[in-house]
């Protein structure tokens, strides 16, 4: 098969040597793959109808190399890359449940920390804080502890630099 490819396509400069073909009439293995290109539009079904009017032509024309040879068309992606839709979402799935492991355990770091600073909340609380105080002071902490990275040393060390 004989056809025009665009410039982006470069499979053919990247090969090292180029061969002359001589196939024994015998030969009936399906090691060659043939490219063509589609009109923007065109449905599946007709490219697979104008295939197979190319195979009869040819298995007519060339009986001993083409008889009972089908072409099968499939977007070049699938062809390069195969079924790769189960791989990608084990790996999605795999990301995700990484990325809820580091959720749980920084809400578990929190949460320890709040819980020791339950004597701090409750005295500012006994000197007049309202909740929506001590809500926006501790979203407020957290806040610069996540932007910070010298905050969360000096969180984890202390005014006193021990832990």
């Amino acid at each position: 098969m004989i056809g025009v490819a665009s410039p982006a396509y470069d499979s053919i400069t990247t090969a090292d040597a180029w061969f002359n073909l001589a196939v024994d009439r015998r030969n009936l293995s399906h090691a060659y793959d043939g490219y063509i290109r589609v009109r923007h539009g065109a449905s599946p079904a007709r490219v697979h109808d104008e295939l197979a009017l190319v195979a009869a032509q040819l298995a007519k024309e060339f009986p001993v190399f083409n008889t009972d040879r089908v072409f099968v068309a499939k977007p070049l992606i699938d062809a390069i890359v195969g079924d790769l839709k189960p791989t990608l979402i084990i790996a999605l799935a795999a990301t995700a449940l990484l990325l809820v492991i580091a959720c749980v355990n920084v809400m578990n770091l929190l949460l320890a920390r709040g819980a020791a600073r339950t004597r701090e909340i409750a005295v500012r609380a006994a000197l007049g804080a309202s909740r929506t105080a001590l809500v926006r002071y501790v979203l407020l902490e957290n806040l610069i502890l996540a932007v910070r990275p010298r905050a969360r040393e000096y969180a984890l060390r202390g005014p006193r630099g021990g832990l």
